[in-house]
């Protein structure tokens, strides 16, 4: 696997990490929408490092981003869960008034970012079985 894919897969555990210790801590309810928004970025991470070891290039944005999430094969499996994500991380970050329940923003992490990251450690993963050559 290609030293930057590694770090894009590193990162995104990281951000994981992070949005799960952030509703753990217990904080007020703005951790909740911070959450949601790191959980987003664990997923572009995600799908960046799909997308460099697959093709050897990263989005220039978002919107190359959602693209390739919509139109590539592999990253169709996780295509809902990329767009609450997504949904969500934008809302929390710049809609007024927008709130989001701990338990909400449980799941995003627990569930869709769960399912994103699934779907692309699974597509590189290597092949296992098969036969070896001698």
């Amino acid at each position: 696997m290609d030293q930057h894919t590694i770090e894009h897969l590193a990162l995104a555990a990281r951000n994981r990490d992070l949005a799960r210790s952030l509703l753990a801590s217990g904080q007020p309810p703005q951790a909740s929408e911070w959450a949601a928004v790191i959980a987003f970025y664990a997923a572009v991470h995600l799908v960046n490092a799909y997308l460099w070891e697959t093709y050897g290039r990263e989005p220039a944005d978002h919107g190359e981003r959602n693209l390739a999430v919509r139109t590539d094969p592999v990253l169709g499996h996780c295509r809902r869960e990329y767009r609450r994500l997504a949904d969500n991380g934008y809302h929390a970050r710049y809609t007024l008034g927008f709130r989001i329940p701990a338990t909400d923003a449980q799941v995003l992490v627990d569930v869709q970012l769960a399912r994103v990251e699934a779907v692309i450690r699974r597509a590189l993963s290597p092949p296992t079985g098969g036969t070896t050559r001698s």
